[in-house]
């Protein structure tokens, strides 16, 4: 080993070696005072991209759960104030019933609407102020709503528009009106005469003959006749009004098949009561067998009941599928049609029937006008025909409309209507109810998941990021021990020059 003084080469290696130990000090305590083992990226490249992304879930999911907690509040807000709205409806309801009694006199049931008519202020009241954050939620201006549950787009829970609790939002009903008259038909439509399929088989020397004869109107007989020795049969027949002539329009003759009717141009229109008295329909065969008649009453309806006729196709009509002569249904919602069979002599018995058969409806009769009107919660559809009552529907299918605007209870009638309208409210303000109780349970079982996730990405997180104390510790230690080696091996290092000195003396 050579001795120079230009050069120290222990002192070098020496301070190399300090410096390693120094720099190893720094970061086990950069590590130790920020609780961290990544503190920038040069000590944990992969590590630290994962961990910032594990940060941005974390952070994310934690504003989420906040939001759904938000849910939560929003949907008890409007359920509380749902829950005054149902309070006022009972209490309507209840006032609507006192007044249908026949003990009330007309003072009374004003004294009895003035409450009514402040409960529905107030529900009213409460649909309009009702807010969560400055939002009005009962108005039915809020619309669809979306709760961000998740710490990445489109992570969210829709949630339908909240439907609006004001009067005029509240308390739809179904109605049909039905204008009957008993056993006679009323005139002033233009008439329609709609037959039956007349169906005739017949061989090469058949000839066919079919007639309708109309005369003065006064013992009118009306004869199809067939010389043919094969079945003619005539269905069930509608005259709605008897008329002064007609045009003919065509006959089908079809030997193959069976042609479903024939159509009639009418001319002008006279009453059916002033045209028809007491006479026969009668089916003729040339050879006088299997032949039916059938008589009607002066100023009866001829086959009275809905005429139910199909469209004209090249000049020669089909009649449309109908119900058997006096069979009625009525079909509320979805539920199955329920059929009211019989023959009603008086309208009166007609709107007994109904309320008594069919469950959710009410039928009223209006003697005056001969008006029965249908009501429900659920649209209605009505079909078929009466025996013996003639009737003419606005519509036959009614949607849910109307609301609680315009309740009295002044009258039994308005009684009857109001507390059908409060029950369709309730049902609605419950449906709600239910809705928003099954966001709540919802978005708690999000905040649940939410918590968790949280807790399991924070410990994914923790395990790259965080400082080990006890490795950590253990490296400052032998930090500590190496820079004071380095310190006292430098020391002796820079005096080895000084040893040089000696040989020359």
């Amino acid at each position: 080993m050579t001795l120079s003084v230009n050069t120290n080469i222990a002192s070098i290696n020496a301070q190399r070696q300090l410096q390693q130990s120094s720099a190893l000090s720094a970061t086990v305590i950069e590590r130790l005072s920020s609780g961290l083992r990544i503190n920038s990226a040069r000590d944990d490249a992969a590590g630290l991209a994962i961990s910032t992304r594990f940060q941005s879930q974390i952070s994310g999911l934690s504003v989420a759960r906040r939001n759904a907690n938000d849910g939560i509040s929003l949907a008890q807000t409007v359920e509380g104030a749902l829950q005054e709205v149902v309070g006022n409806l009972q209490r309507i309801r209840e006032l609507s019933i006192q007044s249908a009694n026949a003990t009330n006199s007309p003072a009374d049931r004003a004294a009895l609407n003035n409450e009514v008519q402040q409960r529905l202020n107030e529900i009213d009241r409460i649909a309009t102020q009702t807010a969560f954050n400055g939002l009005s939620v009962l108005d039915g201006s809020l619309g669809e709503l979306s709760f961000q549950v998740g710490a990445n787009a489109g992570e969210a829970i829709g949630i339908g528009a909240l439907t609006g609790s004001r009067l005029s939002d509240l308390g739809a009903k179904a109605e049909v009106n039905a204008t009957l008259s008993d056993g006679a038909l009323a005139g002033g439509n233009p008439a329609t005469l709609a037959l039956g399929a007349f169906s005739n088989g017949f061989g090469g020397g058949g000839n066919d003959i079919y007639q309708l004869r109309f005369d003065d109107g006064a013992g009118n007989v009306l004869t199809v006749e067939a010389n043919d020795t094969d079945s003619v049969p005539i269905g069930r027949v509608t005259v709605a009004q008897m008329v002064a002539g007609f045009t003919d329009a065509g006959f089908g003759n079809d030997g193959s098949g069976v042609q479903n009717g024939y159509s009639l141009d009418l001319g002008a229109s006279a009453d059916l009561t002033e045209a028809i008295t007491e006479g026969t329909l009668s089916v003729l065969r040339e050879d006088g067998t299997n032949f039916s008649t059938t008589e009607f009453d002066s100023g009866s309806a001829f086959f009275p009941g809905f005429s139910n006729t199909a469209d004209t196709t090249d000049g020669v009509p089909s009649i449309a599928d109908g119900l058997a002569e006096g069979d009625f249904a009525i079909q509320i919602g979805d539920a199955e049609a329920v059929g009211i069979v019989g023959e009603f002599a008086t309208t009166a018995d007609f709107v007994s029937a109904i309320n008594a058969q069919v469950p959710g409806v009410l039928a009223v009769l209006d003697p005056q006008s001969s008006t029965v009107s249908v009501t429900s919660s659920e649209s209605i559809v009505l079909t078929g025909n009466l025996t013996n009552l003639v009737a003419t529907f606005d519509t036959a299918e009614a949607k849910p409309a109307g609301s609680l605007e315009g309740v009295d209870i002044t009258t039994i009638a308005g009684t009857q209507d109001s507390v059908i309208r409060v029950d369709n409210a309730l049902t609605e303000v419950n449906e709600l109810r239910s809705a928003l109780g099954a966001v709540q349970n919802r978005l708690e079982s999000t905040i649940a998941n939410l918590s968790t996730s949280i807790e399991n990405l924070s410990a994914s997180s923790s395990r790259i990021l965080d400082a080990d104390f006890a490795a950590e510790t253990s490296r400052l230690s032998k930090a500590e021990v190496l820079q004071q080696a380095g310190i006292s091996v430098l020391a002796q290092a820079n005096a080895r020059p000084q040893q040089v000195l000696s040989l020359l003396q």
